[in-house]
């Protein structure tokens, strides 16, 4: 059976899209389809007899766009772009200098052979000329180099601006089109630029080429030389493949292949927390040799380039694995794994101790993030101790430390100093793995995966993935399943397929039937931020179906929530209290505090009251201005908002 967490997001094309009319420029366009590796390549071919008059036409009308872009780039800075494209010209006749330099030796050499007498003096000065020249060359070619990493940044900058402001002009309709997600970078004008200018570069070497062979053909006194010289470069031309003169479209469609890429992603630093949290580690893995052997003899390469084959040399490919990879295998994590199994008990000891949830002693608590270029700590001095089973709320205003706590009771960070005890034992003793496996983390960051909206709440638990009633039961927990449902493709939607997609020739261009495939492309969705907090709050219930959950830790969850759905998560995560010990950190806690077995109040990395609700509001300290001054937004919200006459309470 496939399941919820399985099925792939199937691509359309829109195969049934109308046929241009009779009198469309495009009625003898013919689009052909074939897989190429991993990408699906769809080209646009003419049916139409070649025409001469037609390619002058469009050679007369990409005239003007390449002047415009050559005098842009020469406006940029006219001195470098002279001193570039001169460059340029030297290195499209130095192969035909040399080898008229090389031609003329061979002679002085063949006469001085014919002559019965060496002919020094010449012999001298044509390998003296052929050596300077030599050098000439070997120096230009690196002048050519300097000037071609000035100007490419030059250019790339300057486009790179122009390009971010035509998006920034983009409306939203139009930034989630298909078609617009095709990303064009700067470097395609200077990519632009190079390839007309090598192209006419090419004809002066050819012609320079063709006119020293012809030389040498007719010193010889044998046209049949310079027929052969010119046969293969003629016949090369004239089979060779390429679709740059074509109109194409390419698009990732191996399901295999997007989910590799989307679990890479995943692998990245942006998802860090959620992957130690989570257990993803051993599961991506596992996922990622699965695609990988799946694509073992598939081609992976882009299919615009798959005719090229990439040249690496042997002295990159020694210090890539001498010098990055042992690097990359050295690293040691800075967070100690212990030795101790969580919980740290057996038999009917470990089924009561299950029963009630874990605890935490806090002793003399300071911690600074690495790297952090602050004077003062993250937290400072905490001493603090949480019963096994309590409901706790962090609260305080922003920046007093709220998150960074709960985030080294998850073990995310050790303390810089300081102890933190976990059920009577040191946190570092326990094993990393099975400490995790005990835990539960819903941040407020609302990451959603790469992946389909039924993987991203089946991957709280890996272990129950493909149990499809469990992922709706999450759902509906997390209050998730309802929007959904009402998704055409359900928990099978994935939000922003990445299709890696890819043009040539085709922009702008949007009567052109190709244009229109490309638009019938599956789009990204959008969601809102409440409903993305749906889906990970869900992701939070399917963790706890494991059955191994001790410690919930809740981190703002709710951002993004109105205060019926805050509250209904919030009573969704009290109803499965048994057995966990809970710990909230809120900054809208009116409502969750009146539950919370322990309040504890933080300001500037510092713990300054603790206590239950009614104990710590007698302090009349920092928490209960705190109350008091949401109480007072409360009540003015609602009197704002009530019927004339109606009485308000809080």
């Amino acid at each position: 059976m496939t399941s919820i967490s399985e099925k792939h997001n199937s691509q359309t094309l829109g195969s049934d899209n109308p046929p241009p009319k009779e009198d469309s420029p495009y009625s003898n366009v013919v689009i052909t389809e074939e897989q190429v590796g991993v990408y699906k390549l769809l080209i646009a071919s003419s049916t139409a007899p070649f025409s001469i008059k037609k390619t002058f036409e469009e050679v007369k009308n990409a005239i003007p766009l390449f002047q415009k872009l050559f005098l842009e780039i020469y406006e940029l800075d006219p001195w470098l772009f002279a001193l570039f494209v001169g460059s340029r010209l030297w290195g499209s006749v130095e192969d035909a200098m040399m080898m008229q330099l090389s031609s003329n030796l061979l002679r002085t050499i063949e006469a001085g052979f014919v002559s019965g007498r060496p002919l020094v003096s010449e012999i001298v000065w044509a390998l003296l000329t052929r050596a300077l020249s030599t050098a000439i060359v070997a120096h230009f070619g690196w002048y050519n180099g300097q000037l071609y990493t000035r100007l490419q940044k030059l250019v790339t900058t300057h486009f790179e601006i122009r390009l971010m402001k035509a998006k920034l002009n983009l409306d939203v309709p139009t930034s989630l089109d298909a078609t617009s997600t095709i990303d064009v970078s700067s470097y395609a004008a200077w990519t632009s630029f190079q390839a007309v200018l090598e192209y006419i570069m090419s004809l002066v070497t050819a012609f320079s080429q063709v006119i020293v062979i012809y030389n040498a053909a007719k010193a010889s006194g044998s046209p049949a030389f310079f027929l052969t010289c010119l046969a293969r470069p003629i016949f090369t031309q004239l089979v060779a493949r390429s679709i740059w003169d074509k109109v194409c479209y390419a698009y990732a469609s191996n399901a295999d292949y997007v989910k590799m890429r989307a679990l890479a992603t995943l692998a990245s630093g942006d998802y860090r927390e959620d992957v130690l949290s989570g257990e993803l580690g051993d599961w991506i893995i596992k996922e990622y040799s699965k695609c990988r052997d799946s694509l073992s003899e598939i081609v992976e390469s882009h299919p615009f380039f798959h005719a090229f084959q990439e040249k690496t040399s042997v002295y990159d490919i020694i210090s890539l694995l001498l010098g990055d990879l042992p690097m990359a295998s050295n690293i040691e994590n800075v967070i100690v794994d212990g030795t101790i199994a969580y919980p740290p008990c057996f038999g009917e000891k470990r089924k009561r101790e299950a029963q009630r949830g874990m605890s935490f002693e806090i002793r003399n608590m300071s911690f600074k993030y690495p790297g952090s270029k602050k004077t003062t700590n993250a937290l400072q001095n905490i001493d603090l101790s949480i019963k096994a089973g309590s409901v706790v709320v962090i609260v305080g205003s922003n920046g007093s430390g709220k998150s960074t706590l709960l985030r080294l009771l998850c073990r995310l960070f050790d303390p810089s100093e300081g102890e933190v005890l976990i059920d009577g034992h040191f946190a570092s003793s326990y094993k990393l793995d099975s400490l995790r496996q005990a835990t539960t983390l819903l941040s407020q960051e609302n990451r959603l995966y790469p992946l389909s909206l039924g993987q991203n709440i089946a991957l709280g638990c890996v272990a129950n993935a493909d149990n499809d009633e469990l992922v709706k039961d999450a759902a509906e927990k997390g209050g998730a399943a309802s929007f959904i449902k009402k998704l055409d493709k359900g928990f099978a939607t994935v939000l922003d397929p990445k299709l890696y997609p890819s043009c040539v020739n085709l922009y702008g261009d949007k009567e052109h039937p190709l244009y229109k495939k490309m638009k019938a492309l599956e789009k990204k969705v959008e969601i809102s931020g409440g409903e993305k907090q749906r889906v990970v709050a869900a992701r939070s219930f399917m963790r706890m179906n494991s059955g191994r959950i001790h410690f919930v830790a809740v981190d703002e969850p709710s951002s993004a929530l109105d205060a019926e759905g805050e509250q209904d998560l919030f009573n969704r995560l009290l109803e499965a209290r048994e057995g966990k010990t809970i710990v909230f950190v809120t900054h809208r806690f009116g409502y969750l505090t009146r539950h919370a077995d322990l309040i504890v109040c933080m300001k500037d990395g510092a713990v300054l009251e603790t206590g239950n609700h009614d104990q710590i509001m007698r302090k009349d300290g920092e928490y209960a201005k705190l109350y008091n001054i949401q109480a007072r937004a409360f009540a003015e919200d609602e009197a704002l908002s009530a019927p004339p006459g109606s009485k308000t309470s809080l």
